[in-house]
């Protein structure tokens, strides 16, 4: 009975961890997503 009372703060953490990471990929792929975009609309604006 101790060992899973020792273990249950483990999976909360990793599960805030998960969260934190996901959110990060989440900002990092808009963040690319929209530099592309700005690259791109600028690229048209050079060429037009």
């Amino acid at each position: 009975m101790e060992d899973q009372d020792i273990f249950q703060p483990e999976k909360k953490e990793n599960n805030r961890l998960k969260k934190i990471l996901i959110s990060i990929v989440i900002i990092l792929v808009v963040i690319i997503f929209f530099l592309i975009i700005t690259y791109m609309n600028g690229s048209q604006i050079i060429n037009g």
